[in-house]
């Protein structure tokens, strides 16, 4: 999969460096199924295109005034794609995904 997503995020409050977020996006994914049987040929790539959104929550802790540790959870939904293997129609329920997120920011003045 290979999405572009845009978002928004809102800093709630700032307490004693702590910064508590929530945020929301919407964008697309393409998405490429390839199935492959064991010791087979690939039966072929088949992509195709979904909308997806996201939503997401965290807390940025300043350590210096230029710098701040992130930590969040983001949960992603990408529809319900179908794909065709042998004829048969392969229906992905609300692909979606969770993820843990740990990362630092700078921050440009």
């Amino acid at each position: 999969a290979v999405t572009a997503m845009a978002n928004v995020y809102w800093d709630i409050f700032t307490f004693a460096n702590i910064t508590p977020y929530v945020g929301a996006g919407i964008g697309v994914t393409q998405l490429t199924f390839n199935f492959t049987p064991t010791f087979s040929t690939s039966l072929g790539d088949q992509s195709q295109i979904e909308y997806g959104w996201n939503v997401s929550a965290g807390v940025g802790w300043a350590i210096t005034p230029l710098w701040t540790l992130d930590v969040g959870y983001r949960y992603s939904s990408f529809g319900s794609p179908t794909f065709h293997l042998l004829q048969q129609p392969l229906v992905f329920d609300d692909l979606s995904t969770q993820q843990i997120r740990i990362g630092i920011r700078y921050a440009l003045h």
